[in-house]
């Protein structure tokens, strides 16, 4: 209904590729953007294939390498090798990514279709909403490439890591990874702003979680691991690494609506009925395992 919320935000975090952001920011129309780190780099490097096949001398020694193992390339872009030398293969193709990897070519090429990418993001969204970024631990992957004077440069864009920022009658605090990775750091943080946050943005460790909680915002927005919507300890959370993005709409009433997004292989974009923040290779669910932990329920 037309003005039952008090504000929309759009949560982002871990990009593996700034591909179409562009356009669902235009339909969630956000009053706020909230990058929650891991914007320069996400740690998977999703980035770096689509850099070696932009350049040409690359592909044409991997079509050597191809030939001389009897490589093939599926419908899918998949390797497909007939006999026994994969290890072999597999090591020949690393070396030569390697190679290129360290080229001058492979930085200026990864810099125009990921780092540009999301100044660009920036200077887009900022024309229509608030912009806040905290920053994560794979940001400090590219020397100087996350550039806090060039972000808080930009039009109602600002880099928030262990700030308050008021936008529009509500306090967001930015803790990026550093922020919270660290005790000496994090426990003189808890001090200064509890009981002063309305939205907790933050990249945070899983561990971390129950002492974010002693903040006591309204809301937790975080990036680093895991999807899905939680409550922490009572707090309303939302978990972004794992979703495409994540819709927030913050009601008079105090209601939280929640909604996440994924893409899959086909590009397709469908709701996440159910996010996980469970560990790796777990078989127990994350409410089995943490205390802290509970389903939301809106």
């Amino acid at each position: 209904m037309p003005g039952a919320f008090i504000m929309k935000i759009l949560a982002i975090s871990d990009l593996g590729s700034w591909e179409g952001l562009k356009s669902i920011f235009d339909k969630t129309k956000p009053d706020v953007v909230a990058l929650a780190g891991d914007l320069i780099s996400d740690g998977f490097a999703e980035f770096r294939a689509s850099v070696f096949e932009k350049i040409p001398k690359f592909k044409q020694e991997r079509k050597i390498l191809m030939k001389r193992f009897g490589v093939t390339l599926s419908k899918t872009g998949s390797y497909c090798l007939n006999g026994n030398n994969f290890s072999v293969w597999a090591d020949a193709l690393d070396s030569l990514e390697d190679k290129y990897e360290a080229s001058s070519e492979f930085e200026k090429i990864r810099k125009t279709i990921h780092t540009d990418k999301f100044y660009d993001f920036l200077r887009y969204a900022g024309k229509k909403s608030s912009v806040i970024v905290v920053k994560g631990d794979h940001d400090e992957d590219f020397k100087n490439e996350y550039n806090l004077e060039l972000i808080n440069s930009i039009r109602k864009c600002a880099e928030i890591s262990g700030k308050l920022l008021n936008i529009d009658g509500m306090n967001f605090l930015g803790l990026g990874f550093n922020e919270t990775h660290y005790f000496r750091v994090l426990r003189p943080l808890v001090k200064k702003y509890q009981n002063k946050v309305d939205v907790l943005v933050t990249h945070a460790e899983q561990e971390r979680m129950p002492i974010l909680s002693q903040f006591s915002p309204k809301l937790i927005i975080r990036g680093h691991f895991g999807s899905g919507k939680y409550y922490v300890n009572n707090i309303p959370s939302v978990f972004t690494a794992d979703a495409y993005y994540s819709t927030i709409n913050i009601g008079f009433n105090g209601i939280i609506d929640i909604i996440q997004y994924a893409k899959n292989h086909d590009k397709k974009i469908t709701i996440l009925e159910k996010g996980s923040c469970a560990p790796w290779f777990s078989n127990k669910s994350e409410f089995e395992i943490y205390s802290w932990l509970k389903p939301y329920s809106e």
